[in-house]
C-alpha cells in the first residue's frame, strides 16, 4: 500500500468530495501554469520522432477529470445538501437550547428563560445574516 499506513474510512463523504475537488482545481491550475511557461507544446526526441509535452497532458487529463468531477458534483445537487444538512444541525442546537433553558435543574424561573430565548434568537438572527 502506498504510504504504509492503513487507510481510513471516509466520514464525511461530502466534504471529501469537496475537498478533492479543490485539489483537482489546483492541479488543473498549476499544470495550466506550467504549460504557460513553455515556449513549445512539442519537441523532437533522439530518434527524430516528435513528441508532445508531459506538462500539457497531464494539463488535459486535469482539465478532463476537473469537469468531470464537477459535472458529477452538480448532479449530486451537493450544496443543497450541504444547506439542508447545515440547517437540520442548526435545527438539533436550537432544541438543545431551549431544552436547556426549560430543564429544571438549570433552575430558570419563566421570565427569564423567555429572556434568553429572545438573545438566542438574536444571536442567531445575526449568525444567519
Amino acid at each position: 500500500m502506498l504510504g504504509g499506513g492503513k487507510s481510513e474510512p471516509v466520514v464525511d463523504t461530502i466534504g471529501a468530495l469537496q475537498s478533492l475537488a479543490g485539489e483537482l482545481m489546483q492541479m488543473k491550475d498549476d499544470a495550466r501554469e506550467a504549460v504557460a511557461r513553455l515556449t513549445e507544446i512539442r519537441f523532437t526526441d533522439d530518434k527524430g520522432g516528435e513528441q508532445l509535452r508531459s506538462e500539457v497532458a497531464i494539463y488535459e487529463r486535469a482539465l478532463a477529470a476537473a469537469g468531470k468531477l464537477l459535472v458529477d458534483i452538480a448532479r449530486l445537487n451537493l450544496e443543497e445538501r450541504v444547506v439542508v444538512i447545515d440547517e437540520k444541525r442548526s435545527a438539533v442546537m436550537v432544541a438543545v437550547w431551549l431544552a436547556v433553558l426549560a430543564d429544571p435543574e438549570a433552575g430558570l424561573e419563566p421570565e427569564r428563560q423567555d429572556v434568553l430565548r429572545r438573545v438566542l434568537a438574536r444571536h442567531l438572527r445575526i449568525v444567519d445574516a
